[in-house]
């Protein structure tokens, strides 16, 4: 691609407007510019005004020789496409797009499987479980690039520490580990850091793979709270040993969070499930 690429955009644009009268000519055409300009955009008029004809047509899509067409195929159908608006339809029932992300889920090029891994986590943030399902039966003789698809698919139920995800990755079903769980401080000033000790002590013989988060439920203006969890580390912890760990975390001034004073309750999450916590208060200047 060059610039010459973008000289595609304004055909594009004018297809996924104009052709809606023409739906089977239109379609042509975006399938022949996409590889120029993707045209993501373009098709969601003939998604929503033309459905039958169109998911017919990014069926065959699936299995075309050039992956751009074969990543409109799914980035076309991703209920909630960035910059794109909602597909209402798909964001209430989801099931034609997991029918093409089935044809898609072993594409050897890594341009698709971002796509369908990028659909997969928008439907999860609507049905979790249905994603949830469908992950775990694609597991089942499953190929590299399928894992990594979903894994990326997952990361938004990862980080919400969905404790159903956790197994389907590897990790340990109901840990059995013991959690100590120490502030350096009572209280910290906004625009500070606190220090956070934790030690995980395994109560089995067997090795646990662990994803360790912490969950900080925030303070709002009206005295009731709000949960963001963060990341800390996965680990291997061997069988009746002991990890150590130490992270801070800053109550810092940003443009995009709004902090009010009060107790702050942290809570330590063992894949996905809570395992201890404190409190810290946090005093404004």
């Amino acid at each position: 691609k060059g610039w010459h690429s973008f000289m595609a955009w304004p055909l594009i644009d004018y297809a996924g407007k104009q052709g809606l009268q023409q739906p089977t000519i239109a379609l042509d055409v975006l399938k022949h510019l996409t590889p120029l300009f993707t045209a993501e955009f373009a098709i969601r008029p003939y998604i929503e005004q033309h459905f039958e004809l169109t998911f017919k047509e990014l069926l065959r899509w699936c299995d075309d020789e050039n992956e751009h067409v074969r990543r409109l195929a799914s980035e076309g159908m991703r209920p909630r496409l960035p910059w794109g608006g909602h597909l209402k339809a798909l964001k209430q029932d989801p099931q034609p797009v997991f029918e093409i992300l089935s044809q898609l889920r072993d594409d050897k090029s890594k341009y698709v499987q971002k796509s369908v891994a990028n659909n997969l986590n928008d439907i999860s943030k609507d049905h979790p479980q249905r994603v949830i399902d469908i992950c775990r039966d694609w597991l089942k003789n499953s190929t590299p690039q399928r894992r990594w698809i979903i894994r990326h698919g997952l990361r938004s139920l990862i980080k919400a520490g969905e404790p159903a995800v956790f197994p389907l990755l590897g990790y340990s079903d109901h840990p059995a580990v013991e959690i100590d769980f120490d502030l350096t401080e009572q209280d910290v000033t906004l625009g500070q850091k606190l220090e956070m000790l934790l030690s995980i002590h395994s109560k089995t013989s067997q090795a646990q793979q662990l994803v360790v988060d912490y969950r900080v439920w925030h303070v709002k203006n009206n005295g009731k709270t709000t949960a963001k969890v963060y990341k800390w580390k996965n680990i291997a912890l061997p069988a009746k040993e002991s990890i150590y760990l130490k992270k801070s975390h800053g109550f810092l001034k940003l443009t995009t969070r709004q902090y009010y004073g009060g107790q702050h309750t942290i809570e330590i999450l063992i894949n996905g499930v809570v395992h201890n916590q404190a409190t810290v208060n946090l005093v404004l200047d």
